[in-house]
């Protein structure tokens, strides 16, 4: 039962904490106050994280060069497209150039839950954003991104030798399912704008060639000859593995 003794010693705790919170703020110089604070979040977050049953590991778009975007990065978007368009309520679209679909990625600090052979781990998309060197040659406003993955730790093993596998090999497949021919240049940009995405003058249009292998002059039978010969070739690859040669002609 709560009496009256206790709510004065409550109350003579809260106002000591005042009292001193009022003389660190004011009397301890502002180097020192920093000092304590950095080193407080450092060790509470590491703390915490001990204490975490979860482990991240996080894909930066950009992770070493700023000019080379990572592959990784990049299968991990494709295959996050799905999700996006299903379980996300914060997303972001891109227009495809042919006007038929929109590309949909997560939003911003969006999160999607994923689950293979049921294990469920959580993705989330992270932007941040910084001030270049204002003595760099094109100064502008820097948007650092990343995927960020999380799961449980006892998962760890089947995370990385099982799950990340099988994501980066279904990504690489939606991309090859995807992919759409383009044609670059760097000429024809004139203007205060020419410089693209991240500073580069590359741009890009879509390659459509009307031509295509059923519109060949070629009789019907060695058409299908044909195809039947590379669909053959498509799955002979744990054959040629076999024999010990060369999965290619």
């Amino acid at each position: 039962m709560i009496t009256f003794d206790m709510f004065s010693q409550l109350g003579s705790v809260v106002a000591s904490v005042m009292f001193f919170w009022a003389m660190y703020q004011h009397y301890l110089p502002s180097k020192i106050r920093e000092a304590i604070e950095f080193y407080a979040s450092r060790y509470t977050h590491k703390l915490v994280n001990y204490f975490s049953p979860y482990l991240a590991i996080t894909f930066a778009e950009y992770p070493n060069d700023r000019f080379n975007r990572s592959e990784v990065y990049t299968t991990i978007e494709t295959y996050l497209s799905d999700k996006s368009s299903t379980e996300a309520r914060s997303m972001k679209a891109d227009y495809i150039k042919d006007g038929k679909s929109l590309l949909l990625s997560l939003g911003d600090n969006e999160e999607v839950v994923d689950q293979y052979r049921g294990v469920q781990v959580r993705w989330s998309f992270i932007t941040e954003c910084s001030s270049s060197n204002p003595y760099s040659f094109y100064p502008t406003s820097d948007e650092k991104r990343y995927y960020r993955l999380i799961f449980h730790s006892s998962h760890r093993k089947f995370v990385l030798e099982s799950y990340l596998p099988y994501l980066l090999e279904e990504g690489e497949s939606i991309a090859i399912r995807k992919r759409r021919r383009k044609l670059f240049t760097n000429a024809g940009n004139d203007g205060p704008d020419w410089m693209g995405d991240r500073g580069t003058m590359w741009s890009h249009i879509e390659f459509k060639h009307p031509a295509r292998f059923d519109m060949l002059a070629m009789e019907k039978s060695k058409k299908q000859m044909i195809i039947e010969d590379l669909q053959w070739f498509q799955g002979a690859k744990d054959y040629y593995a076999e024999i010990g040669k060369p999965w290619k002609r």
